[in-house]
């Protein structure tokens, strides 16, 4: 049995789309998984007939396989835009149940860890953001899961301190997630069950705010209502714009799970979360973004095919002490050398020394020229979110 609860014998069918960059047009496949021996297969929709025969491909898990995700397949970015069969989907389906997890921090101090804890438990992070509540989105929200006096019990708690949104994602999500919560009584849990969310997280006792949906049907308002296609209007943003940085943690990071590292390192370093959230780029929106560094970067490709490969992370970083020029170039340092074989022997403790590997998977991009750090924070936090 797999972390599914199904025989690792069975074939998993998945309708994948690649973007032709050469002739323009999009082509069509079948991707076939087998987690038996993690090889894979792929069939020409149009063509009618085997394109890849089966062969071993470790580079690819089932938990990656989630409708759309882009995954590198040789070199080639596949959206995964349905499942292929009805097997799959009802397979899949019944176990990658989704909850949503909110909570409200007094500073992002503890953000790594919540995300370490997270992991940890075994969820895999679908969605993430920083919200901002307005006192309208605040009861509006609330409305949804609790009763009227609840709700003005709990709607000041989410118009102070920071609310950080989670889309989490495993088999009996909402029932597990749940069990996590520990008691409402915050002191009752730090006491009690300091291990539990509450009782960890929680600092602010008497304004301290988690919530986890209570039904699956709950879960699909929930998370439409804080991650819907009209929720970027609804939220104001927390990013400033200004004397700021961007820094994007990447792909292989997360599916490392060393994202709770790398965010507790940066808060360690003295530096501020103004704003965080969780994007899966495009082709169209990596190369854009990268488009600077066509032509400086030999293996331009590669770094393109790396930030559709999953789920990134960005960040707008700040310091309290620090202007424009000053944030880019001493948090340019903080990471370190772009290839981390050159950090590890100058600047062995660099972000980019210790998680990183190559040129390519270095574990985050940040801003490289002070006049740049507004700019690529507007690209995440205004362009890409309008």
């Amino acid at each position: 049995m797999n972390e599914y609860g199904i025989d690792d014998d069975t074939r998993y069918c998945f309708n994948v789309e690649y973007y032709d960059n050469q002739a323009e047009l999009i082509r069509e496949y079948q991707l076939m998984f087998f987690p038996s021996d993690n090889s894979i297969e792929m069939y020409d929709v149009k063509q009618k007939k085997i394109y890849l025969k089966r062969v071993g491909y470790p580079g690819i898990q089932l938990r990656d396989l989630i409708i759309g995700a882009t995954i590198i397949i040789f070199s080639r970015p596949l959206l995964i835009k349905s499942y292929g069969d009805r097997f799959t989907a009802t397979k899949l389906i019944s176990k990658l149940e989704r909850s949503l997890l909110v909570v409200r921090l007094e500073s992002n101090v503890l953000l790594g860890d919540l995300f370490n804890y997270i992991i940890d438990h075994g969820y895999t992070i679908n969605q993430m953001r920083l919200v901002k509540f307005s006192k309208e989105t605040a009861q509006e929200f609330l409305s949804i899961s609790y009763s009227s006096e609840e709700t003005n019990k709990y709607i000041s708690s989410l118009l102070s301190g920071l609310v950080y949104c989670f889309t989490l994602m495993k088999e009996n999500c909402v029932n597990s997630l749940s069990n996590l919560l520990g008691p409402e009584d915050l002191n009752q849990a730090s006491i009690n069950y300091p291990e539990s969310i509450r009782g960890f997280f929680m600092t602010d006792k008497e304004n301290g705010f988690v919530h986890a949906s209570k039904s699956i049907p709950l879960a699909e308002e929930e998370i439409s209502f804080i991650f819907g296609v009209y929720s970027n209007n609804m939220f104001e943003r927390t990013a400033k714009f200004k004397d700021c940085t961007l820094a994007l943690i990447k792909p292989h990071v997360l599916k490392q799970g060393l994202i709770g590292e790398i965010i507790i390192a940066i808060i360690k370093g003295g530096f501020e979360i103004n704003d965080i959230q969780l994007f899966n780029l495009e082709t169209s929106n990596a190369t854009e973004f990268l488009e600077v560094y066509r032509g400086l970067m030999p293996t331009f490709t590669d770094h393109v095919n790396e930030l559709i490969s999953g789920a990134s992370v960005a960040m707008e970083i700040s310091h309290p002490s620090m202007n424009q020029e000053q944030i880019v170039t001493e948090f340019r340092k903080f990471v370190g050398p772009y290839e981390p074989g050159i950090g590890k022997q100058i600047f062995p403790m660099a972000i980019r020394s210790v998680y990183g590997y190559d040129w390519v998977h270095n574990a985050l991009h940040c801003t490289d020229l002070p006049e740049d750090g507004p700019m690529e924070s507007d690209y995440f936090f205004n362009i890409l979110c309008s």
